[in-house]
């Protein structure tokens, strides 16, 4: 139906809501090859061949002012920064 708007569209941003009703119904939706991945693999989904040029996108990390972190997610922070660095 080539031309033709969707009957219906759904908008989420809870990747799982996205994948669930993707597998649980003929809609077509947009989730990075990542989040596919996995059910992929299970023969829960198909991704399309379908490349999207210049699609990568910052990530940032954000934390609430005066936060103290704990000793743990201090080291799990330091590792973000160390490949941050190492793929920048």
């Amino acid at each position: 139906m080539a031309g033709h708007p969707p009957r219906s569209i759904i908008e989420t941003s809870s990747v799982i809501t996205m994948r669930e009703i993707l597998r649980q119904s003929d809609h077509l939706g947009a989730l990075s090859r990542q989040q596919a991945q996995t059910p992929a693999e299970a023969h829960a989904l198909t991704i399309l061949p379908v490349e999207v040029p210049n699609s990568r996108r910052p990530i940032g990390l954000t934390t609430r002012s005066l936060w103290e972190p704990t000793a743990l997610q201090r080291e799990f922070l330091a590792i973000l920064h160390e490949v941050a660095r190492k793929v920048a």
